[in-house]
């Protein structure tokens, strides 16, 4: 038998995963008489509104007028708000519509075949997921392939292995609190992005698994 390669067998396996999970976003979106790209927005837009279209499109990984367009049709739904933008009033910033709020709660409520599985997972398994996930999602924020994560790895507040306890080692310096791996953000809305030489410093240290 042909030896494969392991780096191939790892891709082969992402795509089942990001294939399983898009068909679970066109299951949700179609439950709820959305579009996958609509649904995705309004669920960006829960974490980090008010933002701009071309933020939306970035993160989203669509072109500008496939956002576009895909926002017109939830402004017409009453599901999202263009407001004047605090830091450009030349510009227009998108919000959720109380309507829209209520639409997100729909939409992960819906069935999710890879959240079943992984929920399934025992809780050490579940933790060593997610850390390489975290991972591969800053590796690619570091190449620039996809935009910029607020993950804690490379927040200014994040002291890794701050501390001797093996179920919380990290601290976060925002809130003064012990944290476990498990529970590192990939999405945080109080980051703040630490400058070039720290961030090196603190996924230095934390892949050593030493504060210092």
């Amino acid at each position: 038998m042909e030896k494969q390669n392991l780096v191939s067998n790892i891709l082969d396996g992402l795509d089942r995963l990001g294939a399983t999970a898009r068909a679970d976003d066109w299951a949700a979106a179609e439950a709820t008489e959305l579009t996958p790209t609509q649904a995705g927005i309004l669920i960006y837009l829960k974490r980090r509104a008010p933002a701009r279209l071309q933020q939306v499109a970035g993160h989203l990984a669509v072109s500008l007028p496939s956002a576009s367009a895909s926002v017109e049709a939830l402004v017409r739904k009453k599901l999202v708000i263009r407001r004047k933008d605090a830091s450009d009033a030349r510009a227009r910033a998108l919000e959720l519509s109380g309507e829209g709020k209520a639409m997100v709660q729909r939409l992960t409520r819906q069935p999710s075949r890879l959240r079943a599985v992984v929920a399934a997972m025992p809780a050490a398994e579940q933790a060593d997921f997610f850390l390489h996930i975290v991972m591969v999602v800053r590796a690619l924020q570091v190449s620039g392939a996809i935009p910029v994560q607020r993950l804690c790895v490379t927040c200014a507040h994040f002291r890794p292995f701050a501390h001797a306890a093996s179920d919380a080692p990290h601290h976060c310096a925002l809130v003064n609190a012990a944290f476990g791996t498990r529970d590192l953000r990939i999405d945080c809305a109080e980051h703040q992005d630490a400058d070039p030489a720290a961030r090196t410093a603190i996924w230095t240290a934390f892949n050593k698994g030493d504060a210092s």
